[in-house]
Parts: structure tokens; C-alpha cells; sequence
């Protein structure tokens, strides 16, 4: 987990702790330096959140498989988890499965078992019924599958409907079948979510297109938090700059890229 932790350190811009960039852990044969780097890794872990990891997962050379895992464990095991923890492992666990699930399965139907022999390294083997069937969350994808656009999604507000149910399973969220099942949940609603945000940014695109075609200039943008005399031109760059995090989908030539 050193190189993780490391990069992350960087990114934070943290106190280096007691190691020097690119020098390896102290060997574990002696206890006070084994102590020293556990200590280190806790002083990370205070100041880590998952708003974090999620900027620093997008990386394919640090998401490694072996490391990662390690990682998802070592949340998984801490005697005391706080919320902030719960947020780390909800958002771990579906990197995870993303960054080991085969990529026709990551273009096609998601069944519980598939999540569940996904994260069988890190999970353990979890038997089919024992899985927590999480009612509450096949509603919300349910609903979430009727819908049309991002517009819609957050009028209904499935997203909170979500983080809501997740929390109502209290400390069964920890619980291997459980994960498995948020797993599952999490990885369905950011598949549609971004396909949801392909269809609008292709919709703004066209519809930025034919004014500019018919030698409109402005627009009043105020419903969007733009100005009331917007360019054209400025809501062109805006729209090409959400563009590029999101070009590779959840398709079968970039399914690796969370």
C-alpha cells in the first residue's frame, strides 16, 4: 500500500511523515519501526476523505489491483469507522469492481452474483443467499432506469433516496452480502448517470449549433446561473470543457476508466 499512500501524500500535499519520497517502509522485524509506519498510515488515513480518492483513482497506475484491494481492506478492518470511512468504502468498493470486472460485463446486465464473485479477493466467498437483498435500492434503480435525462434524476431526488437507504441499513452496511448489494447499486446509477450526462451534453451541443446557425449571439442564461445576455461563444467553451472527463464511458474499450 506504500505507493498509495505516498502518492496520496503528494497529492494532499501532507506532511511527508517520516519517510523520505521514494524510499520503502522500515523493515518489520524491528517493532518500533513497524509501529512508526502504522502510524503513518493513520496520520494519512485522518486527512484522507473520499472526495479525494475519487480525483486520485482516476490514475490507472496507482488503481492497481493488489494495491487497492489492500487498501478497501485495511478500511474494511479498522476496529472504529467513522462516517467519513463509510464514505471511503462506498465509493472503494465500486472502484474496485470497475477496475477487476471483465468488460462485457461492464457494458451488460449486472446480476448480484457477478458483483458478488467480483469482489470475492476482497470480500471472502459470500454465499448467493445470504446476499441483504436491499429492497430500497432496486426501487431507486428502478425508477432511476425511467428516467430521461439528469433533470429528471435530480427532481426525483433519487440520488439523496439513495445515500438515505444506505444509511437506514445502519451497521449491516459493513456486512460482506450488503456491500455487495451497495456494489451493485452504485455501479448501475453511475452507468446511467453518465449516460444520462452523454444525452444532455450531446442535446446542448446541437442546441448551441442552430443558434449559432440562425446568428444569435447572447442568450439570458440566468435559470443556469449564466449571465441574462450569455455568448454564444462562452457557452460553447463551457460546454467543451465538461467534455473531456467524460468521454470515456462505461463502453467495452474504456471500461477500465472509472
Amino acid at each position: 500500500m506504500y505507493p498509495i499512500y505516498e502518492a496520496l501524500s503528494r497529492q494532499l500535499e501532507l506532511a511527508g511523515g517520516p519517510y523520505p519520497m521514494g524510499l520503502k517502509f522500515g523493515s518489520w522485524s524491528d517493532r518500533k519501526s513497524r509501529d512508526r509506519d502504522l502510524l503513518w498510515l493513520d496520520q494519512v488515513d485522518r486527512q484522507l476523505q473520499a472526495v479525494h480518492l475519487r480525483h486520485f483513482l482516476v490514475n490507472p497506475t496507482v488503481a492497481r489491483e493488489e494495491g487497492l484491494r489492500l487498501f478497501l481492506q485495511r478500511h474494511l478492518r479498522k476496529r472504529e469507522k467513522l462516517p467519513v470511512d463509510r464514505d471511503k468504502i462506498d465509493l472503494l468498493v465500486v472502484q474496485y469492481f470497475v477496475l477487476c470486472a471483465p468488460q462485457d460485463l461492464i457494458a451488460g446486465r449486472i446480476e448480484i452474483s457477478d458483483v458478488a464473485k467480483i469482489l470475492q479477493p476482497v470480500l471472502g466467498e459470500v454465499e448467493t443467499g445470504s446476499l441483504e437483498n436491499c429492497e430500497a435500492l432496486d426501487r431507486i434503480l428502478q425508477a432511476a432506469q425511467q428516467c430521461r435525462s439528469l433533470r429528471e434524476l435530480m427532481e426525483q431526488g433519487l440520488l439523496e433516496q439513495g445515500k438515505l437507504a444506505k444509511a437506514e441499513v445502519g451497521e449491516r452496511f459493513y456486512e460482506p452480502g450488503t456491500l455487495v448489494s451497495i456494489c451493485r447499486f452504485n455501479f448501475l446509477l453511475r452507468r446511467n448517470f453518465i449516460q444520462w450526462l452523454h444525452a444532455d451534453l450531446r442535446a446542448i451541443g446541437a442546441a448551441l449549433g442552430q443558434l449559432e446557425k440562425r446568428g444569435i449571439k447572447v442568450v439570458d442564461c440566468r435559470r443556469a446561473g449564466f449571465s441574462s445576455k450569455e455568448p454564444i461563444s462562452k457557452l460553447q467553451e463551457f460546454h467543451q470543457h465538461w467534455k473531456p472527463p467524460f468521454q470515456n464511458d462505461y463502453s467495452q474499450s474504456s471500461a477500465f476508466k472509472p
